[in-house]
């Protein structure tokens, strides 16, 4: 039997009710499971950067020593982001 429209769209929205219920709300903030590895990796990014970037302008002259410590963390994200798929 075929769902009329107004029968597809509360199934729909059913569904997506049981998924925010599912998720709570780390789910909310990283995304669904399949997607919540890159969308984490992103936010570390994102993170890093920023705190770079504060701690430039917070202190100058430490500006160079922050960023040796914070290069390896960029690299070993971006790494999982694009190595993560490879099947060797």
């Amino acid at each position: 039997m075929e769902l009329d429209a107004e029968g597809k769209k509360l199934a729909l929205e059913a569904e997506a009710r049981k998924m925010q219920l599912e998720a709570g709300w780390l789910g909310r903030v990283v995304g669904s499971p399949r997607n919540a590895p890159n969308n984490t990796a992103f936010l570390i990014l994102l993170l890093t950067f920023a705190a770079g970037f504060v701690v430039g302008l917070a202190f100058p002259n430490e500006r160079v020593e922050f960023w040796k410590l914070l290069v390896p963390i960029i690299t070993l994200t971006l790494g999982y982001m694009f190595g993560k798929s490879s099947n060797a």
